[in-house]
């Protein structure tokens, strides 16, 4: 009898060691599920705190709508799953503490979800904003250049230089009438303008320096239709022009009054000059010396 006790003894050992091994198997799995209940209803307590920052504080940036849908989503799927708690298991189970974090944490969520949703609808719009934004100051300073552009052009097609010494009538006739053809698109510019600031107003944006002020602008363009005006009446008070290199050469050449008159010179000549010329005979060439004849 002793020899068979102690020959059924490995495998009563063995059946033992089984059941401890079950009976541990048991209780780790019971404890990994408390410490996993705990662990959600601590990401989970704190994903609520940051919902329930963002829809109380949103902040309006591009990116943002995208993140509140996200923590939407993430906070939706966890609520769902958070409760019921794991049940009792081998003398492990999660504490009351958790167990009412995690009711208080659905409770506050449920509430806020909805804000959470506003806030990314929110988001979305400043976002459309932010661009619609960002092309009226494109389009603001596209203008601004087009219109410092026409008007330097008409500036310096009106500008008289320096160094000139009479007006040039036709010159500054044909000036004008280049600088005109401009005017309409500054009148274009202006009304661009205006339509412009319209939109930055409605959008609550302000253009500050990227377009220069339309009252600026007009007046602007109003100075140089009033140069253009001046230059205008200038150059037909001004006299015609004279050629003094083309008279010299015809004097040079043809040498008398007559010529010249069919030269077509003597209309160009100013009338002060025109009394100094010699009166001579049409029938006669120019003498070059007249006083010769009376000496003896």
């Amino acid at each position: 009898p002793v020899l068979t006790v102690l020959g059924a003894m490995p495998v009563q050992l063995a059946t033992h060691m089984a059941s401890l091994s079950a009976e541990l198997e048991k209780q780790r799995h019971a404890r990994a599920a408390a410490l996993t209940f705990h662990a959600s209803v601590t990401a989970f307590d704190a994903l609520v705190d940051a919902a329930v920052e963002h829809a109380a504080f949103p902040v309006l940036a591009v990116d943002m709508a995208a993140s509140l849908h996200v923590m939407r989503h993430n906070g939706d799927q966890a609520a769902a799953g958070l409760l019921p708690a794991p049940r009792e298991l081998e003398g492990y189970a999660p504490s009351d503490t958790d167990k009412e974090r995690a009711q208080e944490a659905l409770k506050v969520w449920y509430e806020t979800a909805p804000a959470l949703t506003m806030a990314a609808a929110g988001c979305e719009a400043a976002s459309k904003l932010a661009a619609k934004q960002e092309a009226l100051r494109a389009q603001a300073m596209a203008l601004r250049a087009r219109h410092e552009g026409l008007r330097g052009g008409i500036a310096a097609l009106l500008t008289l230089h320096a160094s000139d010494t009479a007006l040039d009538a036709a010159a500054a006739r044909k000036a004008v009438a280049d600088a005109s053809s401009h005017f309409k698109g500054c009148d274009e510019c202006l009304k661009e303008a205006l339509a412009l600031r319209q939109a930055a107003a409605e959008m609550g944006l302000t253009l500050g320096d990227t377009l220069p002020p339309a009252a600026e602008m007009a007046n602007e363009v109003a100075h140089l239709r009033a140069l253009a005006a001046d230059i205008t009446a200038a150059a037909a008070a001004a006299p015609a022009k004279f050629e003094a290199e083309r008279f010299a050469a015809a004097m040079r050449t043809v040498g008398e009054p007559r010529s010249l008159a069919e030269a077509g010179l003597l209309t160009e000549l100013p009338e002060e000059m025109q009394s100094l010329l010699p009166e001579a005979p049409r029938d006669a060439g120019l003498e070059p010396f007249p006083l010769d004849a009376s000496l003896p």
